[in-house]
């Protein structure tokens, strides 16, 4: 990941690396027994700040609200997260509930990749994006019959309409 974060960094101007975590790397692989924040993959940003802590054009960006990442794009207000919590077609409404009662913010997008396959939804003017995996099917999706192809998803936004469009980058 920072091999590949320092070579993209190489064609931007400014690159903010951003984490969240899921149901992958928990300590404690029975999911009734887990805590879910006791995840291994908490440790990624960590040790990404930690080898990239010479490339100024590199920022990791800590998670103020747990499993979520929020950011900005052109104006408009952006969560993403794992998802292995939500029913997707309730995500939207849910997150903007939280981010706007605990934190002020109306959610215009989210992000979230659990499932396993590409779908969208719009709910009261949210939009929501299940995008798919880097590692497209792995045994547990194949187990579930849950098929993707590797792929990751690239999202061009303005400051008039918000999401121009979306690519789906075949890997």
């Amino acid at each position: 990941i920072a091999n590949f974060i320092n070579a993209l960094s190489k064609c931007a101007n400014t690159i903010n690396v951003y984490s969240t975590y899921g149901n992958h790397a928990r300590t404690i692989q029975n999911k009734n027994d887990s805590i879910h924040s006791d995840n291994m993959e908490r440790i990624i940003p960590f040790w990404l700040k930690q080898r990239l802590q010479k490339n100024s054009k590199v920022h990791v960006i800590d998670s103020e609200f747990y499993e979520f990442i929020h950011f900005s794009a052109c104006g408009y207000n952006i969560v993403c997260t794992h998802g292995d919590l939500d029913r997707f077609k309730d995500i939207g409404v849910i997150v903007n509930s939280i981010f706007s009662k605990k934190y002020g913010k109306t959610i215009d997008y989210t992000f979230s990749g659990d499932k396993h396959h590409l779908e969208s939804f719009e709910q009261f003017d949210i939009e929501s994006a299940l995008v798919g995996s880097l590692c497209g099917t792995d045994e547990y999706a194949n187990n579930k019959r849950l098929y993707s192809n590797p792929m990751q998803t690239l999202c061009i936004f303005n400051h008039e309409d918000g999401k121009l469009c979306t690519y789906n980058i075949k890997l």
